[in-house]
């Protein structure tokens, strides 16, 4: 199985504590929905002037191992199992997170289900279906600003670029 690496590009997950890096995004799926009402609030089209947007969802199946595949990662034994347990925190407590994937960035962003799946051969993988859905928060400064900046393609996404900015 081979995997597919932007150069300097990396899928990252940021809340309370230390980024997670993920090894490998094995599949993305981003859902934005908006609903027309039949009441809207000027004449004009059916819809146009009073629609609302929904909350964002985003599904991705990762890949995370005790040797990543990522530069920059240091490896150790126990890793995947230390990952899964700081996703596992987050959601517990109902932590506000960033994404930072291939397609977009997504803000204020909370783990809604968590499901791993232990790799059978040699024990020191896990991959693990994550669905986040988004809370949207009023007034959010610096880290709507940041995120908007991350949709940038020019900008490297790693840990040590985003923390400045003022978003942790």
């Amino acid at each position: 199985m081979s995997f597919n690496r932007t150069p300097g590009k990396r899928s990252i997950i940021i809340g309370p504590g230390v980024p997670i890096v993920i090894d490998s995004v094995l599949s993305e799926n981003h859902t934005s929905v908006v609903t027309y009402t039949r009441y809207p609030v000027e004449s004009g089209r059916l819809g146009s002037d009073h629609a609302q947007v929904k909350p964002e969802e985003l599904e991705l199946t990762i890949l995370v191992t005790d040797t990543p595949m990522q530069d920059g990662v240091t490896p150790f034994e126990g890793r995947h199992r230390a990952i899964y347990s700081q996703l596992k925190l987050w959601q517990t407590l109902k932590s506000p997170l960033i994404v930072v994937v291939g397609l977009r960035s997504y803000i204020n962003m909370h783990i809604e289900t968590l499901n791993p799946v232990k790799s059978p051969n040699d024990g020191k993988g896990i991959r693990i279906n994550i669905k986040f859905v988004e809370v949207p928060v009023v007034e959010l400064g610096l880290a709507s600003l940041a995120a908007s900046l991350l949709v940038d393609n020019s900008i490297v996404h790693t840990a040590t670029e985003i923390v400045p900015i003022g978003i942790v």
